[in-house]
């Protein structure tokens, strides 16, 4: 057997539970909060874990405490970080999603583009060699 690597965006997803969804100038009560690795690479990547497979994502975060939360969130999901880089001066994509009761839900991204702060957009911050001995992967 081989190592997987999925690669792609590593997200915090923090989650808002509410009573309803509120609608223009109207008020919500959180009911609950919740704080989750996501995107479809880690949500792959838990799948493969999941499944007792080797597994790894190959990605980057920033040098913040959201970046150091899914480092630590991926450690306790029995998925390999070996492959993320950490980048000084990136901030780590995050996502609020609102839930009402029924599962209905709005959804707010703050994602910043992967690269070096002060490089431009189109400059990519990946690991360097993330691929080695992959069998799958998942974009």
């Amino acid at each position: 057997n081989g190592h997987v690597y999925c690669l792609g965006p590593v997200v915090l997803d923090r989650l808002l539970e509410v009573d309803r969804l509120p609608r223009h100038d109207e008020k919500a009560f959180i009911l609950a909060r919740r704080e989750l690795a996501g995107g479809p690479p880690h949500n792959a990547a838990l799948a493969f874990a999941e499944w007792h497979e080797p597994v790894s994502l190959a990605s980057v975060v920033g040098d913040d405490a959201t970046g150091r939360l899914l480092l630590a969130a991926l450690d306790d999901e029995g998925i390999g970080s070996d492959a993320i880089e950490v980048v000084p001066d990136l901030v780590t994509a995050s996502t609020i999603v609102v839930l009402d009761a029924t599962g209905d839900d709005v959804t707010a991204r703050y994602r910043v583009e992967y690269s070096r702060a002060g490089r431009g957009a189109n400059d990519p911050a990946m690991p360097r060699d993330p691929l080695n001995a992959t069998r799958a992967i998942s974009l």
